[in-house]
């Protein structure tokens, strides 16, 4: 067992997500019952980057199988949607999709396909 992940105070850390290699791990850090921030460790350092700071709220993550990318669970506008997030500069975009309320989401090792949970 290793610890990779050091939340402090009332904070808590959640749905983790380790990417295709194995070498990153994906996590939300729930900072208030409406927040959270999404983080990145590298297994093999420890070494934990945040990638978004806004006032949202996360809800699951799955690696892109370019490693480069991740698509999230975010209400950030307004209900939970699904969103491409580029780790290179933590940008957002949606996608586009019929469901509301759109977490956890689950991408195939190939990218082809994607599952989720509809809240």
């Amino acid at each position: 067992l290793q610890q990779l992940t050091y939340p402090s105070g009332q904070q808590h850390d959640l749905d983790p997500s380790f990417s295709r290699d194995v070498r990153q791990l994906a996590f939300g850090r729930w900072l208030t019952n409406s927040t959270s921030e999404l983080h990145v460790v590298e297994v093999a350092s420890g070494k934990i980057r945040k990638i978004t700071a806004e006032q949202a709220d996360y809800r699951g993550s799955s690696w892109l199988p370019d490693g480069r990318s991740l698509i999230v669970s975010s209400n950030r506008s307004g209900l939970f949607g699904l969103w491409f997030l580029s780790l290179a500069d933590g940008k957002l975009r949606p996608m586009t999709l019929s469901a509301s309320h759109a977490r956890d989401p689950v991408l195939s090792p190939d990218g082809k396909q994607l599952v989720f949970s509809e809240y």
